[in-house]
C-alpha cells in the first residue's frame, strides 16, 4: 500500500487516490496490531511518516487515541501506550457499547498489559474480549483470540484452565485450518497436556491426571488428520507425522486405562486398551499393539478373569513371535506366571519363569534377569 501510494502521486488524481492507499494501509496496521499485537506493519508505516509517526487524522475520538497509543508504542513508551489504549478503551464502552471495535481495542489493551509483562491483566482482558465477540459470531476473530489464550495459558504452565480453551480451538472446525499458528499452538498444547498426564499419574495425582489424558488424546486425534497436518508439512513427511500422532493417541489411551485399573475400574481400562489396541493394527504395528495386549491381559488377570488374561497373552506373543522387545516379552510371560498360579497349575508357572529368564538373558538383559 505504502509503496503504489508514492506511485499513486504521479498520475491524475494521485494525491487523493495516495490518501486513500495509506488510509487502507493504516486500517490494515492496526488491525494486525489490535487483533494479534503485531506491530511490525505500524512501525514500518510509522518510519514512512517519520519522527512523529502516523497521523492521528482520523475521525473519532477513540480511533485517535488508538493512533496515539500505538504510535507511543513504536517510540519505545509502552506504558504510555497501555494508558492510552485503556482510555481509548472507556470512551470506545460508553459511545459504542458491544461493538467490534469495543473488542479490538479491549484486545490492544490485553497485548499492552503484556508488553508491561502485567501478564495476568492481558489474561482477565482478553477472557472478557472472548465474551463480547462471541456474539458477534465472527469465528476467525474468535479462533485468533482463544489461540492467544491457549499460548497465555501455556506461557504460564496453567495447565488445569488450558484445556477448555484448547477444547475450544479444535473444536472451531475448518476456521483452524485457516491459520496455522492455531494449528501450532494446539501441537504444543498436545504435548504439554501429554507430559502433564504422565507427570500427574507418576505424583498419584489421578483425577487431574485423566483430565489432560482425555484432552491430550483428543488433540492427537485432530493434529493426525491428513488436512490438518498438511497445513505446516511437506506432503513427504505427512504419512510419517501421521503415524507418529496415531502412536502419541494409543498411548493417552492406554495410560487412561492404566489409570483406570489402578482405580479398579477393569472394564472400563479394557475399553480403552482395546482403543489403543486398534489404532496400533490401524498401523500395522505389531509391538505396540502387543504391548497393550498385555496390559489388557493384566487387567483381567486383576479383575479375578485369569483364563482370559491367558488368552491375550497368548494373542500378544502371537503378534510379535520371537521378534518382541526382551523387556515386554518378559513381562507377559510373568504375567502369564500369575495366572497360571491363579488357575494352580505351578508346574505351567514355573516353565513361564524360565522362559521370562531366558528371554531376558538372550536378550542381553542380565541384570533383568537377577
Amino acid at each position: 500500500y505504502v509503496y503504489r501510494s508514492e506511485l499513486a502521486i504521479r498520475r491524475l488524481g494521485g494525491p487523493r487516490y495516495k490518501r486513500q492507499l495509506l488510509t487502507g494501509a493504516r486500517a490494515l496496521a492496526e488491525g494486525f496490531a489490535l487483533a494479534d499485537g503485531d506491530l511490525e506493519p505500524w512501525r514500518a508505516l510509522s518510519a514512512f511518516y517519520g519522527p512523529e509517526g502516523v497521523p492521528a487524522d482520523v475521525p473519532g475520538v477513540v480511533e485517535q487515541q488508538v493512533v496515539a497509543a500505538l504510535n507511543a508504542y513504536v517510540a519505545g513508551q509502552a506504558a504510555r501506550a497501555k494508558g492510552l489504549l485503556e482510555s481509548a478503551l472507556v470512551t470506545a464502552r460508553a459511545a459504542r457499547g458491544g461493538s467490534l471495535m469495543v473488542a479490538l481495542v479491549m484486545n490492544g489493551a490485553a497485548h499492552a498489559s503484556v508488553w508491561l509483562k502485567d501478564f495476568e491483566a492481558g489474561k482477565n482482558l482478553r477472557s472478557r474480549v472472548l465474551q463480547g465477540i462471541r456474539p458477534l459470531q465472527l469465528p476467525k476473530l474468535t479462533v485468533l483470540i482463544v489461540r492467544q489464550m491457549v499460548s497465555a495459558h501455556l506461557a504460564e504452565k496453567n495447565i488445569d484452565d488450558l484445556t477448555g480453551y484448547t477444547r475450544e480451538l479444535r473444536e472451531s472446525g475448518d476456521v483452524v485450518l485457516g491459520d496455522t499458528r492455531a494449528v501450532k499452538v494446539l501441537t504444543t498444547s498436545a504435548d504439554t497436556l501429554d507430559a502433564e498426564a504422565r507427570q500427574r499419574v507418576k505424583d498419584g495425582r489421578l483425577a487431574g491426571a485423566v483430565r489432560c489424558i482425555r484432552e491430550a488424546t483428543a488433540l492427537w486425534a485432530v493434529l493426525a488428520q491428513p488436512k490438518v497436518i498438511a497445513i505446516d508439512h511437506l506432503s513427504t513427511q505427512s504419512e510419517s507425522v501421521r503415524r507418529a500422532r496415531v502412536s502419541r493417541q494409543a498411548e493417552m489411551l492406554r495410560l487412561e486405562g492404566q489409570v483406570a485399573a489402578r482405580r479398579g475400574q477393569f472394564e472400563e481400562a479394557r475399553a480403552l486398551y482395546e482403543q489403543a489396541i486398534g489404532l496400533y493394527d490401524g498401523l500395522g504395528d505389531a509391538s505396540g499393539a502387543a504391548v497393550i495386549e498385555t496390559d489388557l491381559a493384566e487387567a483381567l488377570l486383576s479383575s479375578g478373569d485369569a483364563d482370559r488374561a491367558i488368552v491375550r497373552t497368548a494373542a500378544s506373543q502371537k503378534r510379535v513371535g520371537l521378534q518382541g522387545n526382551p523387556q515386554a516379552r518378559a513381562r507377559n510371560y510373568l504375567i502369564q506366571v500369575r495366572a497360571r498360579r491363579t488357575q494352580g497349575r505351578l508346574a505351567k508357572a514355573y516353565g513361564n519363569v524360565n522362559y521370562a529368564l531366558q528371554v531376558l538373558r538372550d536378550g542381553g538383559q542380565a541384570d533383568e534377569a537377577k
